[in-house]
């Protein structure tokens, strides 16, 4: 029966895309073989996600949102009835849960290393590793520290809004500006 089970499950892997390691949630390989197979089903979860997130996800926003509208349930909005405000009003980020890590000391290094070089966005890299947008990761750092300050316990590295400076020089298409540490 296990041989008809492996190769079952090589068939089922290779026709969804996700390598059998991830299939099976057994890694047996080397580090750099579990490595690969992690990130080949990462990129294949993502793909899925963001299909579901502008085929399934937006449209039932934007229906709700068109809904909500209609019945006055939201207040103060305006000039909803031009299609680029309401394009406007009814966009949305649409984050799902982080990828996981193996080595998180060398993933944190190549992290630092993409956001030194205004490879990636500290608003991308903070969604790709904890799935939460950045406004809500700054604010928990910043009533962590509070929290901290008001027991009297020194802060261990907890870095807040302040600790990013900008720097000259423009990151990507959208012209967000790199950001340094202090």
């Amino acid at each position: 029966f296990g041989a008809f089970m492996k190769s079952y499950t090589e068939i089922i892997s290779a026709a969804s895309g996700i390598p059998v390691d991830e299939v099976l949630l057994r890694f047996e390989a080397s580090f750099s073989a579990a490595r690969a197979a992690m990130l080949k089903a990462w990129l294949f979860y993502r793909t899925r996600r963001k299909w579901l997130s502008w085929m399934w996800c937006q449209p039932a926003y934007s229906l709700w949102f068109d809904e909500a509208v209609s019945r006055g349930t939201l207040p103060h909005i305006f000039g909803y009835s031009d299609p680029r405000r309401r394009m406007a009003y009814q966009k949305a980020l649409w984050i799902g849960s982080g990828r996981g890590t193996i080595d998180e000391l060398k993933e944190a290094q190549a992290d630092e290393k993409r956001l030194n070089r205004g490879i990636i966005s500290l608003q991308m890299e903070v969604a790709n590793i904890s799935g939460e947008s950045l406004k809500t990761v700054l604010k928990q750092q910043q009533r962590a520290k509070r929290l901290l300050e008001k027991f009297g316990i020194v802060s261990t590295g907890i870095r807040t809004a302040q600790t990013f400076q900008p720097r000259p020089g423009l990151n990507g298409k959208n012209g967000n500006r790199r950001l340094q540490k202090t």
